[in-house]
């Protein structure tokens, strides 16, 4: 194989994995769950892939590498002006899963905690995975004249992680709905 057609089929297989990761969840990343998204033979994930738990990580990356893209275009794209608390609240839960994830998509971006709790590798994945949201969410709220401290930052996004994965697990018929009108009263004072 050359070089470049080398590197397109390792770029296909994270690809499909981290769709795989999004879309299914965790536990539908397996080498042979990959083999049936991508087409390519069972027998060359050996060759890109030192295991399953590489990819994953490698999945995972590029799960975070997608998310952190869009929330950077997100942020980008806001004026800046003062918002309401529920607007401000409902961009927040954007950056954090997007504009209209489907409950199994929440499922699966939050079973990415128990993954990291398991695995030191992905724990450091997710580690600054989170810290570059947490950024985001920042400038977000600068943006809409609601400035937050680090600690006001960390309550309104842990708050709103346990309040959709609450949501889903209640089966709330909308649970991004359901936790920014709960969330709301946290989001920092206008300035």
């Amino acid at each position: 194989m050359t070089q470049q057609r080398t590197r397109d089929r390792h770029a296909l297989l994270v690809g499909a994995a981290a769709d795989l990761l999004q879309e299914q969840g965790w536990s539908a990343l397996t080498h042979r769950g990959l083999v049936a998204a991508s087409g390519v033979p069972l027998a060359s994930m050996t060759y890109y892939f030192d295991g399953v738990e590489d990819l994953v990580a490698q999945a995972a990356a590029e799960l975070a590498r997608r998310h952190l893209e869009r929330a950077r275009a997100t942020v980008e794209a806001l004026p800046r002006r003062r918002a309401s608390a529920v607007r401000a609240a409902g961009v927040v839960a954007e950056l954090l899963v997007g504009p209209d994830p489907s409950p199994q998509e929440l499922l699966a971006y939050y079973e990415r905690y128990l993954r990291a709790g398991r695995s030191p590798r992905l724990r450091e994945l997710v580690t600054g995975w989170n810290a570059d949201l947490l950024a985001l969410v920042a400038d977000a709220l600068g943006r809409a004249g609601r400035p937050a401290g680090r600690t006001e930052l960390r309550l309104l996004v842990a708050a709103l992680d346990g309040l959709l994965v609450t949501a889903v697990a209640e089966g709330a018929a909308d649970p991004l709905a359901v936790a920014v009108r709960a969330v709301t009263p946290l989001v920092p004072a206008a300035a």
